[in-house]
């Protein structure tokens, strides 16, 4: 599994519709706006699509004027599923 974080830029009028329309999607979180005209989500790497298809298709989005990747993470199956694991019970912990 490939877990990258972006970065979108847009023009500030645009960006709370560019936002609701990228929550929109299955294939992607919306973790950060600035309040002016960054976007910062996370996309999973998904067998059905590599993510640097997922990124063109990012770029072609009306309203977008550029897509940035931040960061990239390449982690096998087993290893996602035990830090999740993990993150779930360190929140209990907290709780």
């Amino acid at each position: 599994m490939q877990i990258s974080g972006i970065l979108i830029q847009t023009r500030p009028e645009w960006r709370e519709q560019l936002g609701e329309s990228l929550a929109a999607q299955p294939w992607l979180d919306v973790h950060y706006t600035d309040g002016h005209s960054r976007i910062i989500v996370t996309l999973e790497n998904l067998e059905t699509e590599s993510g640097e298809k997922r990124l063109r298709r990012l770029q072609d989005w009306p309203h977008v004027l550029s897509v940035n990747l931040i960061s990239h993470y390449q982690v096998d199956e087993n290893q996602f599923e035990e830090a999740k694991t993990d993150n779930i019970a360190i929140q209990e912990e907290v709780e």
